[in-house]
């Protein structure tokens, strides 16, 4: 199965907050897709096959990850 995420605009991350996001396959930084409300409390964990595409807010790259490559980071 695969999921579509939108990543954050880069102007909305807050430096010190916690996100989920990928490396992007083209350029190496990290985005952001999805808030982390726990401020880094609360792991995700996924089983199986999904994945999840992505557009790299910084290259455009539209990558295809798999969900095990999803992070959680505190943005710097």
């Amino acid at each position: 199965m695969t999921y579509r995420a939108l990543p954050l605009p880069v102007e909305e991350v807050v430096a010190g907050a916690w996100y989920f996001g990928f490396d992007c396959l083209a350029c190496d930084r990290q985005f952001a897709v999805l808030e982390d409300l726990s401020d880094g409390q609360r792991r995700l964990h996924f089983d199986g096959d999904a994945f999840v595409q992505a557009l790299c807010p910084y290259c455009a790259v539209d990558g295809l990850y798999s969900a095990n490559q999803l992070q959680q980071f505190q943005a710097p």
